[in-house]
Order: C-alpha cells, then sequence, then structure tokens
C-alpha cells in the first residue's frame, strides 16, 4: 500500500519513478551510486538493512547531491524524513473490532 500510493502521488506531480530491487551491501551501494550519478529527485528506500554502513552512505548521497531521502523504516537516526506506523493504535482497533 505504501509504495502503491507513493507511486500514485509521484505519477500524479509528473515525476519519473526508477524501482531497483537490490539485496545485500554491495547491491545497495552500487543503486545509491547509480542514483547520485542520475541525478535522481529523490530517494525512498523500504525493506532495506538498515546497517550503519549503508545509512552513512545513504546520508553522504543525500547531502553530497541535495537529494531527499523518505525511508519506512522505524528508525528515527536514518538521514531524512522516515514513514511509519502506528501499530499501537492499529492493535488496539483491531482487538476492539474483534
Amino acid at each position: 500500500r505504501t509504495l502503491s500510493g507513493l507511486l500514485r502521488g509521484l505519477h500524479e506531480g509528473g515525476y519519473l519513478v526508477k524501482i531497483e530491487e537490490v539485496s545485500g551491501a554491495k547491491a545497495e551501494n552500487a543503486a545509491l551510486t547509480r542514483f547520485s550519478e542520475q541525478r535522481v529527485g529523490g530517494i525512498f528506500c523500504c525493506n532495506f538493512n538498515p546497517g550503519a554502513a549503508f545509512v552513512r552512505r545513504l546520508e553522504q548521497v543525500s547531502i553530497n547531491y541535495a537529494v531527499p531521502v523518505v525511508c519506512s523504516l522505524s528508525r528515527k537516526n536514518l538521514p531524512g524524513t522516515w514513514v511509519d506506523s502506528n501499530d499501537r493504535e492499529g492493535t488496539q482497533l483491531a482487538v476492539q473490532h474483534l
């Protein structure tokens, strides 16, 4: 749902979207290099390895190329903006419904 809503909003805003599926540190770094070389307008990361090395590289790309970053992880130490769900409220609503 998050990706679907993101894509819809970007297309409505006239943005060209590039999606890459990467796995592992080598592929993550290669993708960040490609994004910085292509001068992308922003990066949205979801379901990635939040290890310290990748987070530092992501922050470097964001700062060096003035690229906004949005992450779908519940880690406030990540650079840029992060999108999170309210698990506590969601659980309470589910229990109330049942």
